[in-house]
C-alpha cells in the first residue's frame, strides 16, 4: 500500500519525498495498492477481490499510523472476514 494525499504540500502526495518507498524496500511488489484515505480497501486496484481470487484468508497489517491507516484497515478487514 502506498498513500497518495490528494492535498499538495503533505509529505504524503506524490510530489513530495515522503511518499517514496524507503530504500530498505527492494524488489517489485505482487501488487501495489495507492489510495488517498485512511483504509487499504479503499484503493486502487481494489484489495479485496485480489486477496479472495487467491484464496487468501488473513491479514497482517503494519504501517506508520497505527491508529489511522492500519487500525481501519485491520477493522475493515475483520468486516470482510479477513
Amino acid at each position: 500500500m502506498r498513500h497518495d494525499s490528494t492535498e499538495t504540500g503533505w509529505g504524503l502526495h506524490p510530489s513530495e519525498p515522503g511518499n517514496a518507498f524507503q530504500e530498505v524496500i527492494s524488489g517489485e511488489p505482487d501488487l501495489l495498492v495507492t489510495k488517498n484515505v485512511n483504509s487499504a480497501f479503499i484503493g486502487e486496484p481494489a484489495l479485496e477481490p485480489w486477496l479472495r481470487e487467491r484464496g487468501i484468508g488473513t491479514i497482517v497489517v503494519a504501517g506508520i499510523q497505527t491508529n489511522m491507516c492500519c487500525e481501519t484497515t485491520a477493522r475493515m478487514g475483520g468486516n470482510l472476514g479477513f
